[in-house]
């Protein structure tokens, strides 16, 4: 038995936002209460699920982003940076902004209530305000030759990994493929969010987006339990041909599949694929 149409347009809906409001507001407030140093100047803004409108009921912590534009970093190699006009040194790094950040954060909510995650810095929730993970980092620059660059954000791991990221580009171009697809895209991502939490299965949300980012448009369409199978078709076939290695990430500067931090293995991929079939055949 397939998972009827009215328990897909439920798990369509979109979750509650208002938390997620109170908890980015109460950020900012925190960092802007604090004095950084005058070349540490820095935009605060969300990511993740909450500015996607792909979260769904149940889903907690907020993901903000602090990236100053004080310093940033780059793909050029040393002995070309004269080159590219990269010859003056930056008035600070990125960990000392990180501790910066990490110390306004806790100035304003106490110690114990601020610790230093491997990726982030994790803020317990209170109240209204929910747990938020906030990611200090600069900006990061792809040169493709000397003064041409696509924009990004990196920052390092506790073991010291260097992670880049493009927040921004993964939020516009998930916007326009949902305008592409009739505004089916992110209500889909909804359902099959709700869909993994049901198969037991904790396959990244992040990744489940970027896997049905490279679903093609016109699989968008009908019913939710029509777009459902076209989408998870899709999945299966690009599993069975090998096209699934070369799928890319919603923001398009990455793959979803590899070695790097920022991906995953195509196994972790199968398994939830497998998983989420399963729950549509025997539902």
């Amino acid at each position: 038995m397939s998972i009827p149409e009215r328990q897909l347009e439920q798990w369509s809906s979109l979750g509650a936002q208002r938390g997620s409001a109170d908890t980015y507001a109460s950020i900012k407030n925190a960092l802007g209460s604090h004095s950084f140093p005058p070349s540490m100047t820095f935009s605060v803004y969300l990511q993740g699920s909450y500015p996607n409108h792909t979260n769904i009921r149940g889903d907690s912590d907020v993901d903000i982003i602090v990236e100053t534009d004080g310093v940033f970093y780059h793909n050029v190699p040393e002995d070309r940076k004269l080159e590219f006009g990269l010859v003056t040194p930056g008035s600070f790094i990125w960990s000392e902004f990180r501790d910066e950040v990490r110390r306004a954060l806790s100035s304003y909510y106490g110690g114990r209530a601020v610790v230093q995650g491997n990726k982030s810095i994790k803020v317990s929730g209170y109240g209204n305000r929910l747990n938020a993970d906030v990611v200090p980092c600069t900006e990061y620059r792809a040169y493709s030759s000397p003064g041409r660059y696509a924009k990004g954000i990196t920052f390092f791991s506790g073991d010291g990994v260097q992670i880049i990221n493009h927040p921004k580009l993964h939020l516009e171009n998930g916007s326009t493929k949902n305008g592409l697809c009739s505004k089916r895209y992110k209500p889909t991502i909804r359902v099959f969010k709700n869909a993994r939490n049901n198969a037991t299965n904790d396959f990244p949300s992040y990744f489940l987006e970027c896997l049905l980012y490279n679903v093609p448009n016109n699989c968008f369409v009908g019913s939710y339990s029509q777009t459902f199978v076209n989408a998870l078709q899709h999945l299966c076939n690009a599993r069975n041909d090998g096209s699934l290695s070369s799928f890319v990430c919603q923001n398009e500067r990455q793959r979803v599949f590899g070695p790097n931090e920022y991906q995953i293995s195509i196994g972790e991929a199968e398994i939830c694929v497998d998983a989420l079939v399963d729950l549509w055949n025997n539902w």
